[in-house]
């Protein structure tokens, strides 16, 4: 799933003021707790001179990047075996039907989902 330059900004945004920096887990298993921090986050925007992150030039922009002390000895070993390669954010949604005809092309389709996507986004608190 791909989300907007500010929808990205809006989620990054509710990570912080929830408090979430501490908040890890393995491979989404929230039996499986990660003792981490995340310390860096930037949101590139080349308009504003907020580069991406060497070797990830190919991302888009709006791409978020987070940097992360890992202090799990078990965990830091898959990081560095390449087991983890990196993060995931989670999130709880709720879910509603959209209607889309079959007329309807893709990128109608997609600005359709991310719309509503975006509504859901501004309901969270």
């Amino acid at each position: 799933m791909f989300f907007t330059k500010e929808t990205i900004r809006i989620i990054a945004e509710k990570f912080f003021k929830k408090g979430f920096q501490t908040n890890g887990n393995e491979m989404h298993n929230s039996a499986k707790p990660v003792d981490l921090v995340f310390f860096q986050s930037w949101i590139a925007d080349e308009s504003k001179g907020i580069p991406k992150m060497k070797q990830f030039e190919s991302l888009p922009d709006g791409t978020w990047f987070l940097g992360a002390k890992i202090n799990a000895e078990e965990s830091w070993a898959k990081v560095k075996d390449g087991t983890f390669k990196g993060f995931s954010v989670e999130g709880m949604f709720d879910m509603m039907p959209i209607k889309m005809s079959m007329k309807m092309s893709e990128e109608a389709a997609a600005k359709l989902v991310v719309n509503q996507l975006k509504e859901l986004l501004q309901n969270v608190s």
